[in-house]
């Protein structure tokens, strides 16, 4: 547990924690706005003075000074580090240690280890990603971070697509930011001056690139700086042939000393060429209101110069790298490949005809209001400390693992195949106070047209790979554990709706990483595995793990009063039995129906997935032939969708009932509801089942039902409706014993309905409620 949590009026002390005592004043504003909530903010800093250490202290915040320096290169000064860093938070006690810049990330992750803190990484610049140890190492190490906030959105992409990874639910993409009240677009009058101090004409197209010069970084394979600055001079030189008076102004000086060297290596062996070069400035207003356009050719960057660069009223070319396109509109500047001095001096040649034109002053006007509009230190830095602070003020977090499918919709949402599993299935538990992400079936198609039912609009859904069939999961059983393992990664605690591969997997691997995880046992997995092979091979294997994660939860709840509980028994003594359907009073009609025989028709109704088999369509096609011998007319309506369907086609052909069989595909809840009451009969002949949602809301219509004797439907209804798995005969002759007598018929509805009652909101939100209050406590 963290040592303090952020509630109403409490403080909260945050440790900022930096590399060095020279860079990092971005992280000044956000100090500032945690400290104007309430909150005690410090810094902790190598020795040393430093711009960093200057502007802390001059707005008021306590800069504590270690003698690490954050290099890791000797085990034992490395070690003595960490010990002096762990020393500082004891007698410190911080509740959150928030760092940016990876060796800081290092220190605060591995220093503060069992002191119960919460640890906010701020990731500026993923360059050390590109480097396959340090990718496969961080995959790793991300999990200890409470939080990571991604400095753009291709930050983001890079973390979320670690191979361990960080969920979601544990990640923000926001900017740096910029301060756009001290930045401002050059007037005629503050141009014409920068321009006559750097003594260049006022007609010249003027290039300014900002950047320090950072020495190649050979470990992660460059030979030449990340920044560009050798694309930029190749670039220039041919551009500045054909442009002689034309300008570019090189601010910046060397990182470090490797840097330095770098630098003047560039200097000295590049032609004069209309290029200007400035060492490292403490204000760069003058060569931005000197300037044209900007360029930014990095070959790693997050958002760079392009984001100060726009708040200075100046358009960008970029290159494509990191969050560099991010910053960049089409009516704002050029992107062009990284590495690539060619297509940068295409974009060259594209910024000199917009200002031949004098259209770069209306992008330049275009990029001010952008980054007002999306990076102004207004907008970000409230975001910044909201994310510090999420961690000690956020919701239990519950992973529920389950077998249903989810796509995409044409505008990006997921969708549930099956739209049972729509945020209506999940909203409950968010409601109880729980933070919810989904872990399910994902795949690649596209739905067109999505059921308002199906669609996720609130619920987080963490996609695993998808698979049909049992040999479809041992053949994606390896892409399946790692999507797993990364979306487990973030989960507190894990629901498990059982039966399923899934669960079988999650709840082993929870028990090896130790998250506590409770079951929901909705189905029986002996019914789906009844047959040839995997009847006298898998099932057997199947059940005895199906037991063996339902004897290892710490909570169980069963959607059946009594048949599953039997098969599949829990440990726990938290146990509870009750339905997955609620009904509200709306979902009732007021009286029992009548069936009136006279015209000699029979509509007859069957709801579920034609995925496969297991909802027994097959067998109420089977039984058309034998009630049109008692029935003048018998229409069957079935609703679902799915790769059997062409099967149940070819049998209604073959058995000369094609006429009498209606396939009215996937439909919206309300549809479904308006069959009911339009039906006799409801059907409901599975091969297995836990407790069927359909039955449960026909009754509520007053709709009988017959069903076939496995899973909960027996607890549904009476014994002369019941008929065995398969017994055509059977489902036949249940019926007609319905149906021969109107009197019978309308004492079943009213049966019918009065067992609904057991189902409605206001019987289950206290059970409910309990099942939420186990769930949070685990």
């Amino acid at each position: 547990m963290w040592i303090g949590f952020f509630k109403g009026n409490h403080m909260t002390r945050v440790a900022i924690l930096l590399k060095t005592n020279e860079g990092g004043l971005w992280s000044i504003p956000h100090a500032s706005e945690l400290r104007n909530r309430g909150h005690e903010v410090f810094f902790v800093v190598p020795e040393g003075a430093g711009t960093l250490v200057t502007a802390a202290q001059d707005n008021g915040f306590k800069v504590h000074q270690t003698k690490f320096q954050f290099q890791y290169g000797h085990p034992g000064s490395t070690i003595s580090g960490m010990v002096e860093l762990r020393n500082l938070w004891q007698e410190l006690r911080p509740e959150t240690i928030f760092y940016h810049l990876y060796a800081s990330a290092l220190a605060g992750r591995f220093s503060s280890l069992g002191l119960g803190i919460q640890r906010v990484h701020m990731v500026a610049g993923p360059v050390y990603l590109e480097s396959r140890a340090i990718r496969v190492i961080e995959s790793l190490l991300v999990g200890m971070d409470s939080v990571l906030i991604a400095g753009s959105e291709s930050t983001f992409r890079q973390y979320f697509n670690l191979p361990f990874g960080l969920a979601r639910t544990r990640m923000r993409t926001i900017a740096y930011g910029v301060d756009t009240s001290t930045r401002l677009s050059a007037t005629l009058a503050s141009r014409a001056k920068s321009r006559l101090d750097l003594g260049i004409d006022p007609s010249a197209f003027v290039v300014v690139m900002v950047a320090y010069f950072y020495a190649p970084k050979k470990l992660l394979g460059h030979s030449v700086g990340l920044k560009g600055h050798e694309d930029l001079i190749a670039a220039w030189i041919r551009f500045h042939s054909a442009h002689p008076t034309s300008r570019l102004l090189v601010v910046g000086g060397g990182f470090g000393s490797d840097g330095e060297r770098y630098r003047s290596s560039l200097i000295n062996s590049t032609e004069e060429c209309g290029i200007q070069w400035i060492d490292s400035v403490a204000d760069v207003t003058t060569y931005y209101h000197a300037a044209d356009i900007s360029v930014s050719p990095s070959l790693s960057e997050n958002h760079g110069a392009a984001m100060e660069a726009s708040a200075y009223g100046v358009p960008s070319i970029v290159s494509d790298a990191g969050g560099l396109p991010e910053m960049v509109t089409e009516s704002t500047g050029w992107i062009f490949p990284a590495g690539s001095s060619s297509d940068l001096l295409d974009a060259l040649e594209s910024a000199f005809l917009a200002h031949e034109s004098a259209d770069l002053q209306g992008m330049g006007s275009s990029a001010r209001g952008y980054v007002e509009t999306h990076y102004s230190h207004d907008v970000v830095v409230p975001k910044v400390a909201n994310a510090v602070l999420a961690g000690l003020s956020r919701p239990r977090r519950l992973g529920i693992v389950t077998e249903a499918r989810f796509n995409r919709s044409r505008v990006g949402e997921w969708v549930a195949a099956d739209q049972v599993n729509g945020d209506g299935q999940w909203n409950k538990y968010r409601e109880s106070g729980l933070e919810v992400m989904v872990l399910g079936r994902s795949s690649s198609e596209t739905i067109v047209a999505a059921s308002d039912d199906a669609v996720l609009c609130d619920t987080k859904f963490f996609p695993l790979k998808g698979y049909s069939g049992i040999g479809g999961f041992f053949r994606t059983a390896p892409r399946v554990l790692w999507s797993l393992c990364r979306g487990l990664n973030s989960c507190e605690v894990l629901l498990l709706r059982v039966p399923g591969p899934l669960s079988v997997m999650a709840g082993t691997l929870a028990q090896v990483l130790g998250i506590p995880y409770a079951v929901e046992v909705v189905g029986d997995i002996e019914g789906v595995l009844d047959r040839g092979f995997r009847r006298t091979f898998v099932r057997p294997v199947a059940s005895s793990l199906t037991r063996f994660v339902v004897s290892g939860a710490a909570a169980a709840r069963y959607v059946t009063e009594e048949s599953l509980q039997v098969k599949y028994p829990a440990r726990t003594p938290r146990v509870i039995g009750f339905s997955d359907v609620q009904l509200s009073d709306s979902d009732f009609v007021g009286e029992p129906r009548e069936y009136l025989n006279d015209s000699n028709r029979l509509v007859l109704l069957s709801v579920g997935s034609q995925n496969n088999d297991y909802k027994g369509h097959q067998y109420a096609i089977g039984a058309l032939p034998l009630l049109l011998k008692r029935f003048k007319d018998v229409e069957l309506r079935l609703v679902g969708d799915g790769p059997f369907q062409q099967s149940l086609r070819d049998s209604a052909a073959r058995l000369g009932v094609a006429d009498k069989v209606v396939f009215l595909g996937q439909v919206e809840r309300k549809a479904v509801i308006s069959e009911m009451d339009s039906a006799d009969l409801l059907l409901q002949p599975s091969r297995t089942e836990g407790l069927p949602r359909t039955i449960v809301e026909g009754m509520a219509r007053g709709l009988p039902s017959v069903g076939s004797r496995v899973g909960g439907i027996p607890e549904l209804l009476p014994s002369s409706l019941l008929f065995e798995v398969g017994d055509v005969s059977g489902l036949v002759e249940c019926i007609e014993r319905c149906v021969a007598d109107p009197s019978v018929y309308s004492r079943q509805s009213g049966l019918a309905l009065s067992r609904a009652d057991g189902f409605r909101e206001s019987v289950l939100s206290n059970k409910f409620k309990l099942w939420c209050e186990w769930l949070s406590g685990l």
